[in-house]
């Protein structure tokens, strides 16, 4: 609010002497009612006015903390750089604004904290570079110099390379699996072939054999059979027999 006070009297060109009444005009609610409490010297300079005010709504956030706050601003996850390096321009203006003189070289300070604080591990390696060769480069060149190389960067075929070489590598692998897998489902259906083959085939010596025991054990109509007098040794027999069939 002082701020903008403070721009709009000097885009006006307002005269000094009616400062204080353009304020009380330009202010409202409790603003300009802190203003009307203040006594006759106290209103009698816009600076007067503006000290009051600065310190009921001014920022009074320590320094410290905002010291702190700037240099462990981090370029943040989907955000730009340049919304970035606005944050960080407004940072340093606020501490700036609250404690002048406190920095010498500001536009070195941001142009270290901006650099430090990008995402990209590939920019901000070449900016280093860039400081290293060029010492006195502004904060505004490096900020444009790293918003070209993000274009650069985002130019690249990197999605096409990669999917190149993935083609390369994991299709074979891919097609060899499934080549293994085909070939061992043809060698079980093969398998399960011939053991059908050969239960059907043991099946049918069962049977035969049971039905040529049948016959020999009822002897001929009408005379004795033989299981009358060889009944323990017919079953050992038949059971003989089928054990060596399975």
């Amino acid at each position: 609010m002082v701020s903008t006070l403070k721009a709009a009297l000097r885009a006006w060109r307002t005269p000094t002497d009616q400062h204080v009444e353009i304020a009380l005009r330009y202010l409202g609610g409790m603003a300009r009612r802190e203003v009307l409490v203040l006594n006759t010297v106290q209103q009698s300079t816009l600076q007067g006015v503006i000290q009051h005010l600065e310190g009921i709504y001014g920022d009074k956030t320590p320094c410290v903390t905002l010291m702190g706050q700037f240099y462990s601003r981090q370029q943040r996850p989907r955000e730009d750089m340049r919304q970035y390096a606005l944050c960080l321009q407004e940072l340093l203006q606020r501490i700036s604004t609250r404690f002048p003189g406190s920095r010498t070289d500001e536009d070195r300070v941001l142009s270290n904290r901006f650099v430090e604080g990008l995402a990209s591990h590939a920019i901000k390696t070449e900016l280093r570079k860039e400081v290293r060769k060029h010492a006195t480069i502004s904060f505004l060149d490096l900020k444009e110099e790293a918003l070209q190389l993000k274009a650069d960067t985002a130019t690249e075929p990197v999605d096409e390379v990669v999917d190149a070489g993935l083609r390369q590598v994991k299709a074979p692998s891919l097609q060899s699996d499934l080549s293994i897998i085909t070939d061992g489902m043809k060698e079980n259906r093969e398998w399960y072939k011939e053991m059908e083959v050969s239960f059907r085939s043991m099946q049918q010596q069962i049977m035969d054999l049971q039905q040529t025991i049948a016959m020999s054990l009822q002897g001929p109509r009408g005379g004795r059979r033989p299981t009358d007098q060889f009944t323990d040794e017919g079953s050992q027999y038949v059971g003989y027999a089928i054990h060596l069939v399975i």
